[in-house]
């Protein structure tokens, strides 16, 4: 379930806890690559990599997907 898993990773965010988002990115479906949230998460784990260019990839990929995200 999408919507569980984001709460999961939401609350490792917050927590910050990025091998618990890593963990929970690795576990997610092929149907979240549409969704703007794990590209979210996904930028947000790249950049605490120190991963500029991949985190910015996935932000921008992300406000493709939904350009309204925070």
């Amino acid at each position: 379930n999408l919507e569980v898993l984001a709460y999961f990773i939401d609350q490792a965010v917050l927590e910050d806890a990025p091998e618990k988002v890593a963990n929970l990115l690795d576990r997610t479906p092929e149907a979240a690559s549409q969704d703007g949230r794990f590209w979210r998460y996904r930028g947000w784990l790249a950049g605490v990599r120190d991963e500029t260019s991949e985190s910015e990839q996935a932000y921008r990929r992300c406000l493709e997907l939904n350009p309204y995200d925070w």
